[in-house]
């Protein structure tokens, strides 16, 4: 991180400018204001500069970013200035802060005696050679504080139990999250095992043609690919501690809808705290619209939406695997790696977008330029680009790796003497280079 950071906020638009040759990021249309056209108590927005993202709640503003290199304990200094370059306070101490620093992570919060909308506030950052000891910030909650009791990080919906009773959600959520966690992390030893020579040759078999099949090894950046797929394991290892919390609903109709405002049909979501009515321009595609993607039609099997102090995850029942758990598959020589999904896989795809901040989004059913791609198909046709951004090719290659009673390279359940007979009879190149046995079962 350089030092002399800026950042550049006008409250009335969110037009933000990062200076000292890191980015720059102008809304592509105008931000409005949540509710009456006069009131501007509350403006949010996320916005992303690599990653900047800007709330603005009455007097409170809260910053969120990523840097390149970041030590802990290395942030101090802030200035907060209006437009006529007055200073509203000089240098807050980090105890007047609610800051955090997780990796390249920051994240801070003030408060200001007055914020009138339209003014310019100017924010210095500093970095300085010494040990702060900065505090942790504490979970968001909403006004009602009934959304994220007990400070829950994700939270299955606790209002109208779209998910099930609170018993089977509180067990149900708790294993599908450890099952994430430990899908990210068989995936991540294996790689490791990789590096340091200490995989079986069946095991670095298996996790080189995986990763080839996901994110083509045979390119000239692969070193790079696979630094960036292990770094990526290591983040949905902290799937439990998001950036934002996370509320999850398993029907939409309880917080979206739709209101005749004179002759036009309008969008609105519901805060499941406050029951408040927040119109949203454009509307969102939600669980039950689907889109004809070559003659069929799609539906979303989850999705997110970001809100001021969490973000809402919605899975949609009807395109989600009744199975929850990975771990509680049967599965057999054949069978496809995309009929493997499971609650559990399609929470990590989700979280992926959450948890990794440049993942490709998409809700035209994956045929957005530039766009994620779905399914065994979709990860191919972006194996050889930017696979590394695509959720579906970061989820099936956890799953692959996770699912080790077969190899799954080619899309479908192969064992491991099926695969050393198919060796033996095409290429028996990889069974002398890596001194593979034959299986013995």
């Amino acid at each position: 991180m350089e030092d002399g950071l800026e950042a550049e906020l006008d409250i009335n638009d969110v037009d933000v400018r990062i200076e000292d040759e890191v980015a720059e990021f102008v809304p592509d249309k105008e931000l409005e204001s949540v509710g009456e056209e006069d009131d501007m108590d509350e403006l949010g927005a996320e916005l992303k500069v690599d990653e900047l993202n800007v709330w603005v709640d009455d007097k409170v503003i809260e910053l969120r970013f990523e840097v390149d290199e970041l030590e802990v304990g290395k942030v101090v200094g802030l200035e907060l200035r209006m437009v006529d370059n007055e200073v509203i306070e000089p240098g807050f101490e980090a105890d007047e802060l609610n800051i955090r620093v997780d990796d390249k992570v920051i994240e801070l919060g003030f408060e200001v005696d007055v914020l009138d909308v339209g003014k310019v506030v100017r924010v210095e950052f500093r970095m300085e050679d010494n040990d702060v000891e900065l505090p942790v910030r504490e979970p968001s909650t909403n006004e009602s504080g009934i959304l994220f009791p007990a400070h829950a990080q994700i939270q299955w919906d606790n209002v109208y139990n779209t998910c099930g009773p609170p018993s089977n959600t509180n067990t149900g959520g708790a294993a599908i999250l450890a099952e994430v966690v430990a899908m990210a992390k068989s995936a991540g030893n294996f790689m490791d095992s990789v590096d340091s020579k200490s995989a079986s040759p069946w095991d670095y078999y298996r996790v080189i043609t995986a990763f080839d099949a996901f994110f083509d090894a045979q390119q000239t950046d692969a070193q790079t690919r696979w630094n960036t797929v292990r770094a990526n394991l290591k983040t949905m290892e902290n799937v439990a501690t998001p950036p934002m919390p996370i509320w999850v609903s398993c029907d939409d109709t309880t917080v979206f809808g739709y209101d005749t405002v004179g002759m036009v049909s309008r969008q609105y979501f519901k805060d499941p705290a406050t029951q408040a009515k927040t119109y949203i321009d454009p509307p969102i595609r939600l669980c039950a619209e689907g889109v004809v993607v070559n003659g069929e039609t799609k539906y979303l099997s989850a999705y997110r939406s970001p809100l001021q102090d969490y973000n809402l995850l919605v899975i949609c029942p009807k395109e989600t695997s009744e199975n929850i758990l990975l771990s509680q598959l049967s599965y057999k020589e054949g069978d496809a790696l995309y009929s493997q999904t499971t609650l559990s896989t399609t929470f990590f795809h989700e979280m992926a977008h959450v948890m990794i901040r440049d993942m490709k989004a998409d809700t035209s059913g994956g045929i957005a330029a530039d766009g994620e791609r779905y399914g065994w198909g979709g990860t191919q046709e972006v194996r050889s680009t930017y696979s590394v951004q695509n959720p579906d090719s970061l989820t099936f290659y956890a799953m692959a790796l996770s699912m080790e009673e077969y190899l799954w390279n080619s899309g479908s359940a192969v064992s491991l003497q099926s695969q050393y007979t198919l060796l033996q009879q095409n290429d028996p190149r990889p069974i002398q280079n890596l001194n593979l046995p034959q299986p013995t079962s």
